[in-house]
């Protein structure tokens, strides 16, 4: 194609670019303002609250001390100043006077426990060696007359003792014997108005009627053979009894000499 056609074609121009929209103001409703101004007057209102009742439940200042007990006095330390003033109308030679000090009176502690120093005397206070050391309150340094230990015992007084004790077991002994021997014998019962009932070695008690044993005995005429019987029953129990203690012994040698034998009989195998 030539210049001139060229020169001769429609100018086509460009399309115009898409319009653009702009976003519309957002404007807000008097609801939402309502609600807002009403959320910031209760957020306000409760930090106000909080604020005026946070004394009650938080300690400014000073903590409180357990128990109402006051803080322990300390004295201050620091540098004494004095007031000088000189006298004019004193001579050159006069003797120079100072200010006397004046010493603190302190109280004395008082003794809380038994055993502890006694108070010293006003304007000093105890050495931790002398509140150590004991003092005249010290119990430990008091006998009571009827805490003092009993005096030693004789040899004899010992002695004494010794055989009245053996004594009074003896006695114990017998009594407790001669009861056991009447409790054997005795079958009775006691009522309210101290009568007997029952059987006895002294007979048959029957209220406060006693009847005797001896009415029950057996007929004059068998009393000797009775008696009799009852001797030589007696004789053959002891003899009895006499029997068994000598075979008793017999067995007892016999045991001893066939260990004896046996011990012989080992120190003879050791030996060979």
């Amino acid at each position: 194609m030539s210049r001139s056609a060229l020169a001769h074609l429609p100018v086509v121009a460009p399309p115009p670019p898409p319009a653009v929209r702009r976003p519309r103001a957002v404007r807000p409703r008097p609801s939402e303002r309502r609600t807002l101004w009403i959320a910031l007057g209760v957020s306000a209102a409760i930090h106000l609250l909080v604020v005026l009742l946070s004394p009650t439940f938080i300690d400014f200042g000073a903590p409180r001390l357990r128990g109402g007990l006051a803080p322990p006095e300390r004295p201050l330390q620091g540098l004494r100043v004095y007031d000088v003033v000189i006298n004019e109308n004193l001579p050159a030679d006069a003797p120079l006077v100072l200010p006397r000090e004046r010493v603190p009176q302190f109280v004395a502690p008082r003794a809380t426990a038994p055993g502890l120093a006694a108070p010293a005397a006003p304007g000093r206070l105890l050495t931790p060696a002398e509140r150590l050391a004991p003092r005249v309150r010290d119990r430990r340094l008091w006998v009571l007359p009827n805490q003092l230990p009993p005096a030693p015992k004789s040899d004899e007084e010992r002695m004494r003792e010794r055989v009245y004790a053996r004594i009074e077991a003896l006695n114990d002994s017998l009594a407790g014997l001669a009861e056991a021997h009447r409790r054997a014998n005795d079958w009775t019962l006691k009522g309210e108005d101290g009568s007997r009932w029952g059987i006895s070695s002294e007979g048959i008690h029957l209220g406060k009627i006693t009847i005797p044993a001896p009415s029950f005995g057996a007929p004059a005429g068998r009393r000797e053979e009775i008696d009799g019987r009852l001797r030589e029953w007696g004789e053959i129990q002891q003899q009895s009894d006499r029997e068994a203690a000598r075979q008793t012994i017999r067995e007892r040698a016999k045991a001893i000499r066939e260990q004896k034998a046996k011990e012989r009989a080992e120190e003879k195998k050791k030996d060979q």
